[in-house]
């Protein structure tokens, strides 16, 4: 059982006070504690006053059990003056006492309390350090704010995530990434000032406690610029070039709150914004920052109800020809409806999915939900009308998915031809190695491969030249300005004559305009998707036109 304070305060003056009733007591025996005790027929002698001495030093023991630190002192004192009434209970006794019994107990006593409190001390240090990079940790970090705060200290509060030190675990080696976050913190020490406190949290954050007086723009750049520089690392004895990036969120005590849990949960916050934010790497808190984090926590509730209590429901666009508008196929769309009539937009809610582990649910909910709905419509309509649904990067990058697929297209019996997988170019930024393995065995089911958001920027052309896409979506926002620009015209042009290039079809989205229409199918679009030809439909309605 785990004493409070006030409960270890109260132990140790319970045992402090023992031990000084058990010292008065022993000044009062006389004859030097000799008893005479008949034990079998036989007389034995015992001596009180080592008795009493073996329980007071079994009390201190205790006391430094409860608390290292103020229990060895009182120990100490104990012990002390129990050696001291030994020496008079000997001169009492006329030398009829040996002291060599107690002195060795004393002794023995003294000695067994400074290695516990030595060994508690030392596990005390290691529960409040890190190991990594010897600063201290979370635990250690509370602790000394908690005395900053007792003594009325004003300070700003910067959490620190450091990106990038994955390809440092991945060439080198774990240990070589622990060097680097040692190397971090060796540099973030020296450019704060002496009053500062540095810790290490989890994974890749730091958290530094500033004095209020210190100029934090200032020193939070200086941070960063250190963060920046390059890491040379010696592999084998060969010099490897790193570079790490920094994001931090500030916020301040007292000013932004005066609880010390919530000051770090508001860094963090402002940390968060911070490596979303293109514009800002230094994010300062402020309340609408918790607003919004308490909506997405509230969105990502309603996103686990809505998988259990099916809130989702789909609906399918219509993809057209562009040159006379015959159906090519439908995509899926999810949506959000709450039982009180409240929708929740895509646009919100898949962000928030993608930074969970909910996105991988949701995208095998779409899958199942489409194919199920839309397996005997495809069966019957006697085209070769294609089912597309969209796959986050989290899963078509995951090891696991074309697995999962095949599973899905064999548990519905949606025939794999009239499938096809919709991905976004951000997809193959990361992992690339695993998602090109995911494509290839897609292929090889026999569905069909379309690239969102293709003109975006996230992936070079070099790469694509490589990857079997059927289909490339010009994204909307390169289509909303060909109207009025002639900048936004020709690269529109130049992304569907690329397309064209790696044998592939081309499809504009959020088509809305007949002006729109009317330039794309000059500049020889393959196929339209957009409010000018149809808005997404419900299920009845988009099976209706499959007959």
């Amino acid at each position: 059982m785990k004493l409070s304070r006030k409960g270890k305060a109260y132990c140790l003056m319970a045992g402090t006070l023992v031990c000084f009733v058990l010292q008065m007591l022993i000044m009062k025996i006389p004859n030097g504690g000799n008893i005479p005790v008949q034990v079998a027929g036989r007389t034995s002698v015992v001596n009180i006053i080592g008795v009493i001495q073996a329980v007071m030093a079994l009390i201190c023991v205790v006391l430094v059990l409860i608390d290292a630190r103020v229990g060895v002192i009182i120990a100490r004192v104990i012990l002390l003056i129990s050696a001291v009434s030994m020496g008079f209970a000997v001169i009492r006794s006329g030398g009829g006492l040996t002291p060599l019994p107690g002195a060795v107990t004393v002794l023995m006593s003294l000695v067994s309390c400074e290695i516990i409190a030595r060994q508690f001390k030392q596990m005390e240090m290691d529960s409040i350090t890190d190991l990594v990079t010897k600063l201290l940790n979370r635990r250690g970090l509370i602790k000394e704010l908690e005395a900053q705060q007792a003594d009325s200290r004003h300070f700003h509060m910067m959490f620190l995530h450091v990106n990038n030190l994955k390809s440092i675990n991945d060439n080198l080696g774990y240990e070589y990434g622990d060097k680097a976050l040692a190397i971090i913190a060796e540099r973030i020490s020296k450019v704060v000032s002496k009053g500062s406190i540095v810790s290490k949290l989890d994974g890749t954050e730091y958290a530094i406690a500033i004095p209020e007086n210190d100029d934090i723009k200032l020193i939070a750049e200086e941070i960063m610029n250190e963060v920046d520089k390059k890491i040379v690392l010696d592999s084998d004895g060969v010099p490897a070039n790193f570079y790490l990036r920094g994001f931090a969120g500030v916020a301040t005590y007292p000013e932004d709150t005066n609880s010390i849990l919530k000051l770090l949960r508001y860094a963090d916050i402002a940390m968060y914004h911070a490596s979303k934010n293109n514009k800002e790497r230094i994010v300062y808190f402020n309340k609408s920052l918790e607003e919004e984090l308490l909506r997405r926590a509230q969105v990502e509730g309603y996103i686990q109800e809505s998988l259990k209590n099916d809130y989702f429901f789909l609906v399918y666009q219509p993809q057209y020809r562009a040159e006379d508008k015959g159906l090519r196929g439908f995509e899926t769309l999810i949506r959000m409806k709450l039982p009180d009539g409240t929708n929740i937009s895509p646009g919100e809610f898949i962000p928030i999915a993608e930074k969970t582990d909910l996105i991988y649910k949701i995208d095998e909910y779409v899958l199942r939900r489409a194919l199920t709905e839309f397996k005997n419509a495809i069966l019957t309509s006697g085209d070769k009308l294609l089912l597309s649904v969209n796959i986050s990067a989290k899963d078509i990058s995951s090891p696991d998915f074309a697995g999962k697929l095949a599973r899905i297209l064999e548990e519905t019996g949606f025939p794999a031809e009239h499938l096809e997988v919709e991905i976004t170019e951000y997809s193959l930024y990361d992992s690339l190695e695993t998602t090109v393995a995911n494509i290839e065995r897609i292929r090889g089911m026999g569905a069909k491969l379309a690239l969102d958001d293709f003109g975006t920027g996230y992936t070079s052309l070099a790469q694509l030249l490589h990857l079997p896409f059927d289909l490339l979506k010009v994204d909307k926002s390169l289509v909303d300005n060909i109207e009025t620009s002639e900048v936004s015209r020709d690269f529109v042009k130049l992304v569907i004559y690329m397309g064209h290039i790696m044998d592939s079809e081309v499809i504009s989205e959020g088509v809305e305009s007949e002006s729109q229409l009317r330039l794309l199918r000059e500049q020889n679009c393959d196929f339209i998707q957009g409010y000018v030809w149809s808005r997404p439909l419900a299920l009845q309605d988009a099976l209706d036109m499959c007959r």
